[in-house]
């Protein structure tokens, strides 16, 4: 639904942030800017998960 919202409005960019190491280690974050095509980066079942999403966004610590 977030990446089906993004795309309704192109003029958002939005920021994720989460823990790496399995979700308990450091705090980490990524940019999916505004103007983005979000739902070409989901996979057939309608999922992109936040590792990939931060491998074509370049992840910050």
């Amino acid at each position: 639904m977030v990446m089906e919202a993004l795309a309704d409005r192109p003029d958002v960019s939005l920021e994720v942030s989460f823990l790496d190491g399995e979700y308990k280690g450091n705090r980490v974050s990524f940019t999916i800017p505004a103007g983005t095509d979000t739902l070409s980066l989901l996979d057939e079942n309608g999922f992109s998960g936040f590792l990939y999403l931060a491998g074509k966004f370049g992840m910050t610590n």
